[in-house]
């Protein structure tokens, strides 16, 4: 079975700061959320709610 690996540029400016944290293996993780123009309203709350979160997991680059 062959592997891939998959690659994407993300450029925007950051919701929120990063929150970084480490998992019981040493594997670091960090959580960003970054805005978007899609809005759609809560389940648990009915209000309007936006941006999307993503998870680094291992080592990140900066940008050069």
């Amino acid at each position: 079975m062959s592997s891939s690996e998959t690659k994407a540029t993300l450029r925007a400016k950051l919701g929120l700061d990063a929150i970084h944290s480490t998992l019981d293996n040493g594997t670091a993780v960090y959580n960003i959320r970054l805005p978007t123009y899609e809005r759609y309203k809560g389940s648990s709350t009915g209000g309007a709610k936006g941006g999307d979160g993503v998870a680094q997991r291992g080592t990140l680059r900066q940008a050069c």
